[in-house]
């Protein structure tokens, strides 16, 4: 009897011990969790998947977006780090003050997406630090200050909230918007030389420059005045210039056209 009673309460402690350590969703936080003004704050931790109200932490929402702020249509590194023991999970939405979701997440190893909107583990991790990484494509030019809302699990009775905000770069405008004066870059990948022809509308000054995609580098690869009319401009590669994908942008007087290139 006395063995009974004693493997029986060995049962109940592992039982309480294994809950100590889970989360509510282990392969994925339900969508409108992430703390986001477009689900009124809510988190894991308000709809009853989780035990306690979430507590605000800073820094655990990061990203390679530079201080200068995002280049719209540009793609970013978003990374989620959640310390603490027992397993952990995530969920991150990009939104306006007003709920509107802007731009577009990709998922990464062990992440997943709910709606397009949402990006969530797609399993848990118990290890400490536990990391996520996914990505990020900015949304258009003029869309001003991002918010970034998430919400973190640390078993079923330690959730957190992280809001981690970016601004617009002021020079940004990185699309591939049609225009009047027909900009094709060749060839693409970028060779040894590059190609780059348009036809001008009026005179005017012309700078042309390569811009990596998180905004942190830029090469310079063409400043003159040029006249109306068609030109073809012949452009060495910068030596430094490493494989990746870049926005070629033609400045003018008036306007920045740019297309996206790629160096292997």
């Amino acid at each position: 009897m006395k063995k009974i009673v004693q493997s029986s309460f060995l049962i109940a402690l592992i039982s309480i011990t294994s809950i100590t350590i889970s989360i509510s969703e282990p392969s994925g936080a339900p969508a409108k969790s992430s703390g986001g003004p477009s689900e009124a704050g809510a988190t894991c931790g308000q709809s009853g998947c989780h035990n306690n109200t979430a507590a605000p932490k800073t820094g655990i929402i990061t990203s390679d977006i530079p201080a200068s702020g995002y280049i719209a249509g540009a793609t970013y590194n978003m990374t989620v780090t959640v310390t603490g023991s027992g397993r952990k999970g995530f969920q991150v939405s990009a939104q306006k003050t007003d709920g509107t979701f802007l731009g577009t997440f990709t998922a990464g190893t062990g992440s997943k997406l709910y709606s397009t909107n949402y990006v969530t583990q797609s399993s848990a991790i118990s290890a400490s630090p536990a990391k996520w990484t996914f990505k990020w494509t900015a949304p258009a030019k003029g869309t001003g200050a991002v918010d970034f809302y998430g919400a973190f699990a640390v078993t079923r009775f330690s959730t957190f909230t992280d809001k981690y905000s970016v601004q617009e770069s002021a020079s940004s405008g990185i699309t591939e918007a049609a225009s009047n004066i027909n900009m094709t870059v060749y060839p693409n990948p970028l060779q040894e030389n590059i190609n780059l022809s348009f036809e001008l509308q009026e005179n005017t000054a012309v700078s042309a420059q390569l811009i990596s995609m998180d905004g942190k580098s830029s090469f310079d690869l063409y400043n003159s005045n040029l006249l109306v009319g068609k030109h073809n401009l012949n452009l060495s590669k910068p030596e430094a210039l490493q494989a990746g994908i870049y926005f070629l942008q033609l400045n003018l007087d008036n306007k920045q056209v740019v297309k996206k290139v790629f160096v292997d």
